[in-house]
Parts: C-alpha cells; structure tokens; sequence
C-alpha cells in the first residue's frame, strides 16, 4: 500500500484518444459547416438542434469534473446523506419547465441576461448582472480545469499546468472551430464515456469490497450511513434542509444559466425544450445517486484493505481520493484507469467548452451589443469576435486555475459556494421579474417619479412573446 499504482502504455492510449476525438469532430464540423458560418450558426446552431443531443450536452455541461471529483470526496469523508442533494436538483428541474422554459424559449434569446434588458429596460442593471454572471462562469471554468489536473497529477506525477494547458487548449480548440454543434456533438461523445467510466467504477469496486451488502455494512459501522439530521439549524452542513432546500436554490443557478438558456432557446419548439428539462430530472438524479455511491464503495474498499490513505499520509488533500482510489482497484487491468480518467477529462471539457462558448454569446449580445449597433457591424465581424473571445476567455480561465491551486476543501464545495454567491442573486432577480409584474423601472419627470410598466409578459401568458 506504500507505493502508488501506475499507469500502463494503454491508458495514456485511452486518455490520448479521450482529447483527440473532441478535436476531430471541432474540425470536421469547422469544415463541413462552413458554407453556413454566421453568427446564429455558430451560437445557436440556426435554432435547429436536436432534442437528445441538447439534452445529453445539458446534463454533461453541469455535472462536470468537480462532481466526479468532489462529490465521492464529500461522501467518503461525511457520508451517504449528501445524496439527498439530488431531491433538490430535481426540484429545480420541475420548476425549471414551467417557468424558465415557457419565458426564455418564446423570447428566444442569444444571451440569457437580454431578458433584464427587455424586462426592466435598465442599462445598469443589465450590465451589473452580466458582469457578475460572467466573473462566475470564469471562476467556475477555473475549478473544474483543477479537477483533470488534480487527477493526473496524482495518476502520473505529471507536472499540474501541463494537465491545465492540455486540457485547456483542447476545449478552446474545438470550441472555437465547432460553435454549438462541435460542443453538443462532443458533449454526446463525453456523456458516454462518462457513463461507461462510473459503471466500470462501481462494478469493479463492490467487487474489491466483497459485494453490496458488505460495501454497505463496512459504511455502516464506519459512520457513513449517518441518520437522516432534520435540525432547521441553517448551521447544520447536510441536514435534511440544508440538502434539499440548498439544493434547490443552488441548483436553479444551472437551470437558469447561460448554457442552458443557449440550449432551450437552440431547440425549435417549446414542447422540445421542456422534454430537454424532464429528461435532465431522470439522468442527473441517477448520475448523482452513482457518484455518490462511489465515494460509498472507496471508503468500504479501504476499510477492507485496512489501510486509509489520509491517515497513512500517501493523500493529502481530499480531491486526490477518486484517481487513486480507481488506480488501485484497476491495477491489475491495463487500460482501465485510463477510461476513469478519460471520464474526468470529457466531464471537464464538456463544461469548459459549453462556458466559453456562452461567454463569447455573452459578449456579442451584451458586452459589444451597442458599439455593433452604433457601427453597422457585419455578422462575419461579429462571428470572428465570437471565436476569438473563446481563445480570450480560455485562457483567463486556465491562468485563474493556478491561482485557485490551494483550495481548502473539496472541489465541490467551492463549485456550489461559488454558484449561490453569484448564481442567487441573479436566479433571484429573474423571479423577481417574472412573478411580480409591478416590480418595474421607476422614472422621474420634473421632481416627480412613476413606475415605467414592463413590456415582457410575466410569467402568464409569456407563450404569446414580447
């Protein structure tokens, strides 16, 4: 147990081809697209996308490397309770179809902060929000590129900012030259790597531990299959309402997101991009249920060999358990550990590409919007913009990680601080705009001031457009 496993020719292999699958299809859609290379092309795919394709994409965008990272780390350490996150997340969901759904789709949006432009017809405001959207899209994209790198660097010994620019890169790379249609396609590609990776990884680790019943059992006894804490104490970490409740709220920072808005407003009808949403509810609450779970199995598994990795001083940070964890149980299997780790790569990619593609929709619509208007900017100006602030967002994002290197905590738990900082107030905005239709811009005249009333239908009735 002193010694760390290694990996074999044949997950360098895996992992390889895990990175130069995306940059196949980024090319190959660069080339094939285009005759057909303008500015809603490239951020909406023409509004043409199909239903499982976005619906895959969504669910890959959101649960990124910090989940497959972060989330076995929290259960390992604090146990099985933080499942009931997943009541919440599809909470969030089912509101998500009657209320973000119906309004984004018939307004039919490029950018989802347009909305506090035609809503509260505020320049300010508009601005504000976006500013703060964006600075946490940057964040967040910095976190998940620690993931990959955190892994390889445990897996390999490779240097951590050669996992952070390779991973990077990529994902700029195909992003830049794809639009949409390259990040959707390779999200599908990701989606099933992803998928693949957790089912090897659960299988082959309950196996390791004798089966579920003991897997379960050795849980059990260690601690982490706590009972259920119902205590109101906002305090409380995993109580039963922080889980659900927190959940809840934190998550409709995603459901309410630039990606998802870009991908529900892609999608021809409304009927599509609400079944976009009720299919995330099934795969996210059963990719969250398995995540956890694995968290579950490595505590088992290291209960059996008797030996704990923290204690033994060969991890010293929580975010190193999975990789090797799955390098362990895997070291008799070449090729395996390669798949695992090619499953944290797609999770981080896929997030990355879908921010920095919204970022550069962001840009366009909301950031340059008026200096276009004002110059009678051409789409080939505007669509040349756009993939050059993918490059610019980029590489913000990958000098940002080596500044959030020395984390304290889980990947996770800075991911979901990040997102209720930032994601609350504007999810909380949004619902102010849309439910209370007298929350308007007040304008003065001669001393005296009235409520300038809204144009955008609120929430009833928002079917029939603006």
């Amino acid at each position: 147990m002193a010694t760390s496993p290694t990996l074999y020719v044949v997950d360098y292999v895996v992992i390889a081809a895990t990175l130069s699958v995306p940059l196949g299809m980024g090319v190959y859609l660069a080339v094939k697209g285009r005759k057909r290379n303008t500015k809603e092309e490239y951020l909406l795919g023409g509004r043409k996308l199909h239903v499982i394709p976005v619906t895959l994409s969504l669910f890959v965008t959101f649960m990124s490397s910090t989940s497959l990272i972060g989330m076995p780390a929290e259960t390992f350490t604090t146990g099985i309770t933080f499942v009931l996150h997943v009541i919440g997340v599809s909470l969030s969901y089912v509101i998500g179809i009657f209320t973000i759904v119906p309004i984004m789709h018939s307004l039919q949006v490029t950018s989802m902060y347009e909305y506090f432009r035609l809503r509260f017809q505020s320049p300010f405001l508009w601005l504000l929000v976006t500013v703060v959207g964006m600075f946490q899209k940057i964040v967040f994209t910095a976190v998940v590129l620690l993931s990959p790198a955190l892994s390889i660097q445990t897996a390999t010994g490779l240097p951590f900012w050669v996992s952070v620019v390779i991973v990077g890169l990529v994902g700029i790379v195909y992003t830049s030259m794809g639009g949409i249609r390259g990040v959707v396609l390779v999200d599908v590609f990701q989606a099933a790597i992803i998928m693949l990776g957790i089912f090897f990884v659960l299988v082959k680790g309950v196996h390791e531990v004798g089966g579920l019943d003991t897997t379960w059992t050795l849980a059990k006894e260690g601690g982490r299959i706590p009972p259920v804490d119902f205590d109101p104490d906002p305090r409380v970490r995993h109580s039963f309402w922080a889980l659900t409740l927190g959940g809840l709220f934190t998550f409709f920072g995603y459901t309410f997101d630039q990606s998802a808005i870009q991908r529900i407003c892609a999608i021809p009808k409304m009927s599509g991009a609400k079944t976009v949403y009720a299919l995330n509810i099934f795969i996210v609450s059963t990719y969250i249920i398995c995540v956890c779970f694995m968290g579950i199995v490595a505590y088992s598994y290291f209960a059996t060999i008797g030996c704990d990795p923290f204690k033994a001083g060969i991890l010293t940070n929580s975010n190193q358990l999975m990789p090797y964890f799955v390098m362990k149980i895997f070291e008799d299997f070449p090729g395996m550990s390669g798949i695992y780790l090619g499953t944290i790569f797609s999770g981080a990619l896929s997030t990355i590409s879908s921010i920095t593609n919204g970022l550069a929709a962001n840009t366009i619509e909301d950031i340059l919007k008026r200096p276009f208007e004002k110059c009678e900017t051409s789409d080939s100006v505007k669509l040349l913009t756009a993939k050059l602030a993918v490059w610019f967002y980029g590489g913000v994002c990958i000098g940002l990680a080596f500044l959030l290197k020395d984390l304290p905590g889980t990947i996770i738990q800075t991911a979901l601080a990040l997102m209720g900082a930032c994601g609350g107030p504007i999810v909380g905005t949004y619902f102010l705009g849309a439910l209370f239709p007298w929350t308007n811009k007040i304008q003065y005249h001669g001393g005296r001031h009235q409520k300038w009333a809204s144009h955008i239908v609120p929430m009833w009735g928002i079917e029939d457009g603006i």
